[in-house]
């Protein structure tokens, strides 16, 4: 019986319940715009993992460039998927892009601090922006709830937050975009819900997550 070695430990990041989730996610975007809209457009993937995400929309024609904090993430990026640019970045802190035509904000905003900065940024540097995070459960768009996070997924800095939906969409409103929020469960895969019903109860639970198109508006 052979070992694992940490090479296999890596290469099994972003798999199991991420493969389904993410063709889950992937399918909601180009059922939402159609295939011919990424066709030719930059586009910018925030907190990209491996680039796969970014590799099924640069397959339609994008120009795309993938963002992470973590420079052994974009090494397998560069390994795997080698027509797509990386940058690294640490969007607590910085932003080194200009203006593109599509930024994927996923599973992101709740890995950063509660500035949401990131998110403002990438409103003024996109017209069209897709956004996706784990949220808690309040209709308060001042709830912010802080998290300890520990992990090759999670924050940088161990620190994440978990804002409430209205919170993000305040944030959307502020920077002149309009939305559309995914209501059923064309993006449910295992342990993440995006059709739960809110309570108010301000709780927070591992799946608890909402999803925006947006769009800057006219």
């Amino acid at each position: 019986m052979s070992l694992a070695t940490p090479a296999d430990w890596v290469a099994q990041r972003f798999t199991r319940h991420y493969d389904d989730w993410r063709a889950r996610r992937v399918a909601a975007i180009r059922g939402h715009y159609g295939d011919a809209f990424f066709k030719g457009r930059t586009l910018l993937e925030l907190g990209c993992g491996y680039g796969d995400l970014g590799a099924a929309f640069q397959a339609l024609g994008a120009d795309v460039c993938c963002a992470d904090a973590r420079e052994e993430h974009l090494e397998v990026v560069r390994a795997r998927h080698p027509g797509l640019r990386t940058v690294r970045a640490d969007l607590n802190t910085e932003w080194p892009f200009g203006p593109v035509d599509v930024i994927f904000h996923l599973g992101l905003l709740y890995h950063l601090e509660p500035t949401h900065e990131s998110l403002r940024r990438a409103c003024r540097s996109a017209p069209v922006v897709v956004v996706e995070t784990e949220v808690c459960d309040s209709a308060s768009p001042d709830a912010v709830i802080p998290a300890d996070e520990q992990g090759y997924d999670q924050a940088i800095d161990g620190r994440g937050c978990r804002p409430s939906a209205a919170r993000v969409e305040r944030v959307l409103s502020e920077e002149g975009f309009t939305w559309t929020r995914v209501a059923d469960g064309r993006c449910n895969s295992g342990i993440h819900v995006y059709d739960w019903a809110e309570t108010g109860s301000g709780r927070v639970a591992q799946g608890l997550r909402r999803f925006w198109f947006t769009e800057r508006a006219a």
